[in-house]
C-alpha cells in the first residue's frame, strides 16, 4: 500500500465522519423542532382538545370545540378562589 492509497483511506474516513456527523445533527435538530411543536401544542390547548376528542369520542368541529372550551373555562374558574 502506497502513501497515496493510505491518504485516500483518511480521505474516505473524513468523508464518513462528517457524514455522520450531518445525520447526527439532523436527527436531533428534528427532535428538538418535535420537543417544540409538542410544547407549542400545549401552549394552545390544541393537545388538550385531542384528548378531550379522544375521552369523548366527538369528532373535530365547532360544538365539539364550544364544548371543551366551556368544559375548560368552568374547570380554571373552579381553581381561582381570591382571599
Amino acid at each position: 500500500m502506497n502513501a497515496q492509497q493510505v491518504g485516500a483511506g483518511l480521505m474516505r474516513n473524513d468523508d464518513a465522519t462528517q457524514v455522520n456527523s450531518k445525520v447526527r445533527l439532523k436527527a436531533s435538530l428534528r427532535r428538538v423542532v418535535m420537543i417544540l411543536r409538542a410544547i407549542a401544542r400545549e401552549v394552545f390547548d390544541e393537545a388538550a382538545y385531542q384528548r378531550y376528542l379522544d375521552r369523548t369520542g366527538c369528532e373535530r368541529s365547532k360544538e365539539s370545540y364550544r364544548s371543551f372550551f366551556n368544559e375548560r373555562l368552568a374547570s380554571l374558574a373552579s381553581k381561582f378562589r381570591c382571599c
